[in-house]
Formats: C-alpha cells, structure tokens, sequence
C-alpha cells in the first residue's frame, strides 16, 4: 500500500503495523542465533494480532481493505513459515 497523504489515523497505524511487522519477520528470518530470532518472530507474530485486532475495529474502504488484507496475509505467513 502507498502511503496515502490524506490518511485516515487508524488505517495509517494498522498499515505502519503491518510494515513492522513484516520487518521484524524479515529481520527473524535472517538472524544468526535463536534467542535473535525468538525474540524477532514474537514481535512480528505481536504485530500481526495487533493489526488484526485494529482491522476489526475500524471502517475501511474497499480499497484500504483490500490492500490491508493483502499485507496482513504476507505477514501471516512469513509468520507461519518460521514455525
């Protein structure tokens, strides 16, 4: 998602969520030791059920949440592959 300029703050916090998430993962993905990468993938898994939560919560568009969903979606399953 292309971060608007007339943003609506909720779908702003769960997309900045989503893109934190998906870096904590990538940062899991390529750590050198475990405790590293427990401690990577607890945040991205965090992140996920927060935007999740956040998602249910608002009022999206069909286009935020599309795109919302895409994301979360790519999340969960860097999230599930480190399983």
């Amino acid at each position: 998602m292309t971060r608007p300029t007339n943003f609506d703050p909720p779908v702003f916090f769960v997309l900045t969520e989503l893109e934190v998430g998906l870096t904590f993962a990538l940062v899991a993905a390529h750590a050198d030791n475990e405790e590293k990468f427990q401690r990577n993938q607890s945040n991205a898994r965090r992140a996920c059920d927060t935007a999740r939560r956040s998602m249910r919560r608002i009022e999206l568009s069909d286009d935020e949440a599309a795109e919302l969903h895409e994301l979360l979606e790519e999340l969960e399953r860097q999230v599930a592959r480190a399983c």
